[in-house]
């Protein structure tokens, strides 16, 4: 789908390339959201000499082809996806959005550290051993502490596609639905569509199952993101 952008020009000025000869990550990738893929950064990223280039992934996101109605959730992750910092969240190097007055016209393009959807990378490692994934489960609550306490955040979209694997370590990511706390804005207006998209409604609690989220903006902070 992707094959096509190969160099700083396609990636809207941006220094990095996609490796064309690897597929995206997610096929077909999931409806609604970036589609990622392996990359590099090219000789005017600003690398530093003395260190071999670090190998990143690349979203790519084209609003024309996007339905309009998950443009401001999908907006909201480019939002907190490039502000947050916290050695739990997939971190990100680059944003940039090619024409940002325009709804239907450019992309949407994030690099991120180099990583691969959670489910892959299990499908790979299969039956998972007991230390991964009790390393995994510390790395996403660490994330999601730092979000509640620090950040004054609830992520709202946690199922295994918001969840990366970068280096060995488990990365929180897919910020659709992220809100101050209590939830409002984006994630009143959008937690049915995006969980549709994601497929992920089946993760979520009883409350948000029958679309009571009066509930989930009483329930206590911890109770968020459960």
């Amino acid at each position: 789908m992707l094959s096509w952008i190969t160099g700083a020009t396609a990636l809207g000025g941006l220094p990095y390339s996609v490796d064309a000869s690897q597929p995206p990550h997610w096929s077909p990738p999931p409806a609604g959201f970036f589609v990622p893929r392996d990359g590099s950064p090219t000789s005017a990223a600003g690398a530093n000499p003395s260190q071999p280039p670090q190998p990143v992934t690349i979203w790519t996101l084209d609003k024309a082809s996007t339905d309009p109605g998950l443009l401001p959730p999908l907006r909201n992750h480019f939002s907190y996806a490039l502000k947050l910092r916290h050695p739990g969240v997939l971190q990100v190097f680059e944003a940039k959005d090619t024409v940002p007055d325009s709804d239907r016209k450019g992309e949407l393009i994030i690099v991120t550290q180099r990583c691969v959807p959670l489910p892959a990378y299990l499908s790979a490692v299969s039956p998972p051993s007991p230390a991964l994934a009790s390393f995994g489960l510390h790395s996403l609550l660490s994330a999601l502490a730092f979000l509640h306490d620090s950040a004054n955040l609830s992520h709202n979209n946690l199922h295994p596609g918001s969840v990366f694997v970068a280096g060995g370590e488990f990365k929180l990511s897919c910020f659709q639905l992220a809100s101050p706390l209590p939830p409002s804005g984006t994630f009143r207006s959008y937690e049915a569509s995006v969980a549709a998209a994601a497929g992920a409604a089946k993760y979520r609690s009883p409350e948000r199952q029958r679309a009571d989220l009066d509930a989930v903006a009483k329930a206590p902070v911890h109770c968020q993101d459960a």
